[in-house]
């Protein structure tokens, strides 16, 4: 019988999604995914033999693998995907972690700029909100930061207490203490303790925009040598040194904070959403609001 993933975490991006993912998967009894983002489950119709041999690719599945931990940050904003993962296991337990929106937005922004993905500045984004542009700019900066939306889609297709909603500033300063949460929201024991003295998948100014270029193309799904290089070496190799060679061109160059009055302007631009998330949680989020 093929196992089925017991927890997902499902966004939001730049929110910590990752250190989450890999604080978790030490547990012994957590079993997780080597990249990033879970890859491929349900951004189409797949049968349960491929399932089964995702399962076999992107999991060491073993004796102690009580909890199988997946994570996609497109997930909490597509709701075919999210309805997928329900047929997939009614009982599946999702974290869903939130972040000061304006931060949120502008972690995006970094991350795309040292990807090379964009060519924009930060301050066209209010151009494009205003014009509802379909670019990155104006969908995973600002629309992805519309919690109180997806949130509220996410309840129409699970009970709330398959749900964890998570603070990032929470984890940020108690990463310990949401672990723990994390560990009896998911039935394991909850003494264990990960290394949160690492924080990941952080953004730095790139030290060669060429190194970059080639990584880029490596990513291509249908890139030729990516295909050979994946049948000589293992999948979790072929993921590490991945995320070695995006690390070694990091340099230690941060990018400029976000300027006070963009950032008060992208919380106004918020508010009514951020209203929405309190009424639909139960709960206070009273510093993403404007002063």
């Amino acid at each position: 019988m093929t196992r089925k993933l017991d927890a997902i975490i499902v966004g939001s991006y730049k929110a910590g999604t990752t250190s989450l993912k890999n604080y978790l998967s030490e547990h012994p009894n957590i079993e997780s995914h080597p990249q990033h983002e879970l890859d491929g489950f349900f951004a189409k119709d797949i049968t349960d033999l491929e399932i089964e041999q995702k399962f076999d690719k992107q999991f060491k599945v073993n004796e102690n693998s009580k909890i199988i931990l997946g994570k996609n940050v497109a997930y909490y904003r597509n709701n075919k995907f999210l309805k997928d993962i329900k047929n997939h296991n009614k009982a599946v337990k999702l974290f869903f972690i939130v972040r000061n929106p304006a931060d949120r937005a502008y972690s995006s922004w970094k991350m795309e700029k040292e990807r090379l993905g964009i060519k924009e500045d930060f301050k066209e984004l209010f151009k494009s909100i205003e014009k509802k542009e379909d670019n990155f700019l104006y969908k995973s900066c600002f629309l992805a930061g519309k919690y109180g939306d997806y949130y509220e889609s996410m309840l129409k297709i699970f009970p709330k207490e398959n749900i964890m909603l998570i603070n990032f500033e929470d984890l940020a300063n108690q990463p310990l203490k949401i672990c723990k949460d994390c560990f009896e929201f998911l039935g394991v024991t909850p003494i264990f303790e990960p290394n949160i003295n690492l924080v990941h998948n952080q953004s730095f100014k790139p030290k060669s925009r060429l190194l970059i270029k080639i990584m880029l193309l490596l990513k291509k799904k249908n890139n030729p040598i990516k295909k050979i290089i994946k049948k000589v070496i293992p999948y979790s190799l072929f993921v590490k040194i991945a995320h070695k060679m995006r690390f070694i061109n990091q340099s230690n160059s941060k990018f400029p904070s976000m300027l006070d009055q963009d950032k008060e302007k992208l919380l106004k631009l918020y508010s009514s959403d951020i209203l929405k998330l309190e009424s639909i949680s139960g709960r206070d989020f009273s510093d993403y609001k404007t002063k």
